[in-house]
């Protein structure tokens, strides 16, 4: 027999209810999955996994699942279908978990639900699929499927019924789409203007066509790599507060769409780029390279992952000078880097002083996922405000430089953005100490009334300065 049970199920309670797990409760194959995970933590198995896979799927799945377990509580299970199998099994109906995924992986999620009566899952090394073993079982119209995305092939003939109950809502593809991308998040690539704006360059059209098209360009890359992120960071994002809703860590977006989502994207970039200067997809590429490198590695170093943080919204303002030909000053770029250092160190504290709060178990002595302790939280305070007041005085010494001087008609009024950037410095630091901002001081920043009063009064004494 070759079929994984757990318990005999009486004949006379009726026909088995079977249902996939893959579609019928689950959005994704839990076999790929698994291998994302396992590429994030060690990305030299890209070389090997094509290899794997062509030996089979069962040869890729033995090679997947022995390197890295299953996690069946942390999984977006179907909330409506598994309401109606528990009751389809409170009226005396067995109920059936079928999947051709590793059996013991199978068997996990079985044992965490507690509402399956069987297991149907083909071994190692056996040529029959799940319909042949469901007809082994239980003979050619001896059971019920609840259907999923798609079926198993040769199910419609075998099954006495194939049922569609009802399944979880999901919300419209487009706010899906908006949230995989990130939309909100391409404020932050608007820093590629700042040479224009820096440069009084804006009222140039051609710069501005061109700082515009570097915008959309990056904008697109950097919802790539969000994407990438999200589809190599689902087990650890199923674990955290916030990041278990995104789209493709809570199933309402099937891993099956991201190839087509990056081809689309990247290829969209490539084009645009090309009416841009050469320069240009030389920064784009190198914002790549080093996004790849935090995502993988960089992410969990101490403090070499909040520098390159800094070091990312700094490449965005490089950007817009090798898309415009606008040379950045050492001013703009040395504000850039403390400022955004004492921002990147304000995201960090958010995630870590909530997972501190919120009793999260610590690893070795360290916060989960990171390589802080929580006696590391006053110094990253120090060290973020500390960069933020660097970035001011880098303003002030600008302001009194003679390079300054030959920008603006009225020079003194920019002495009032000191204050201003001090106070809302400050704000963010003791909003996020207070745990009463997310893991995103940008888009803590956009909905905080207070932030938009403070960036509407930064424009104005810029535009009075002139």
């Amino acid at each position: 027999m070759t079929t994984e049970v757990t318990t005999d199920v009486p004949e006379e309670v009726g026909a088995p209810l079977c249902v996939g797990l893959t579609g019928g409760l689950l959005p994704n194959d839990l076999a790929h999955e698994a291998a994302l995970s396992l590429l994030k933590g060690r990305p030299s198995l890209l070389l090997r996994m094509p290899a794997w896979r062509m030996r089979g799927r069962m040869s890729f799945l033995r090679q997947v699942t022995r390197r890295i377990g299953p996690e069946p509580e942390n999984l977006p299970y179907d909330e409506v279908r598994l309401r109606y199998l528990e009751e389809e099994r409170a009226r005396g109906r067995p109920l059936v978990l079928v999947s051709d995924e590793d059996p013991a992986w199978v068997q996990a999620v079985a044992d965490h639900l507690g509402i399956f009566d069987e297991v149907v899952a083909p071994r190692v090394g056996t040529s029959r699929d799940v319909t042949g073993l469901l007809e082994d079982r239980y003979g050619k119209g001896g059971f019920d499927f609840v259907a999923g995305d798609g079926h198993p092939a040769g199910m419609d003939a075998a099954a006495r019924m194939v049922l569609d109950p009802p399944r979880k809502g999901r919300r419209s593809f487009g706010i899906l789409l908006a949230r995989a991308l990130r939309v909100h998040q391409w404020l932050k690539n608007l820093l590629i203007f700042l040479p224009v704006l820096a440069g009084q360059r804006f009222t140039d059209g051609e710069s501005v066509l061109r700082a515009t098209l570097a915008f959309v360009a990056f904008s697109l890359v950097a919802s790539s790599v969000y994407v990438i992120n999200d589809v190599l960071d689902l087990r650890e994002d199923r674990k955290h507060h916030s990041k278990r809703r995104r789209p493709f860590a809570s199933g309402d977006l099937p891993l099956r769409l991201a190839p087509f989502l990056l081809g689309g994207l990247l290829v969209t970039a490539a084009i645009i780029t090309l009416f841009l200067p050469l320069a240009f997809s030389g920064v784009l590429a190198g914002y790549l390279a080093l996004t790849f490198a935090y995502s993988l590695k960089l992410k969990g170093a101490v403090l070499v992952d909040v520098i390159t943080l800094a070091g990312l919204y700094v490449v965005r303002v490089i950007a817009g000078s090798a898309a415009t030909g606008i040379e950045p000053s050492v001013w703009l770029l040395g504000f850039s880097l403390f400022f955004f250092l004492s921002l990147a160190m304000v995201k960090r504290y958010a995630e870590l002083h909530r997972k501190v709060g919120n009793g999260d178990g610590l690893e070795d002595g360290y916060i989960p996922g990171r390589s802080y302790q929580p006696g590391d939280l006053p110094v990253l305070i120090g060290l973020g405000t500390g960069t933020g007041c660097m970035s001011v005085l880098v303003l002030a010494l600008y302001v009194i430089s003679d390079e300054f001087a030959l920008h603006y008609s009225y020079p003194f009024l920019l002495w009032l953005l000191c204050p201003l950037l001090l106070y809302w410095l400050g704000r963010a630091w003791i909003v996020v100490s207070r745990d009463e901002m997310a893991d995103d001081p940008v888009v803590w920043a956009v909905r905080d009334q207070l932030s938009r009063w403070v960036a509407f009064l930064a424009v104005l004494i810029l535009i009075l300065a002139q």
